[in-house]
């Protein structure tokens, strides 16, 4: 038994036959078990939870917020594609102004942290 099949209880449905027939051909119990068995999941790092923002940088996260709000919406209604353009442009340079980089660079920084306590839980 593969370590992430289960056992079924006596009330569950039964398998089909097309069900057998796929776990013959792939070698695996189901979609999660083929993906483990062929590396084709990836497991990112265990962090623990982020520490929460300093309130000026929350006041600055805020503030981008309300203008990601009010852009997205206009962005989504753009005419055409320069509009668009244009839109995102104001967008970028507004959250630019408001200290984006600095509520960015200050997530980061704690997730670095944060995914470096959280590697002594690895296996």
């Amino acid at each position: 038994m593969d370590e992430l099949d289960w056992v079924k209880s006596a009330d569950a449905p039964k398998d089909y036959a097309v069900d057998e027939d796929w776990r013959s051909v792939v070698g695996a119990y189901d979609d999660i078990a083929y993906g483990y068995k062929n590396g084709l999941v990836v497991e990112k790092p265990f962090t623990p939870p982020l520490p929460a923002l300093p309130d000026n940088l929350k006041a600055i996260s805020e503030q981008v917020k309300a203008e990601n709000f009010t852009y997205t919406y206009q962005m989504i209604v753009a005419p055409d594609d320069s509009s668009f353009e244009a839109l995102w442009q104001q967008l970028v340079e507004r959250a630019t102004g408001m200290g984006a980089e600095t509520v960015n660079a200050w997530v980061q920084e704690q997730f670095e942290i944060s995914k470096s306590d959280g590697a002594k839980y690895m296996k």
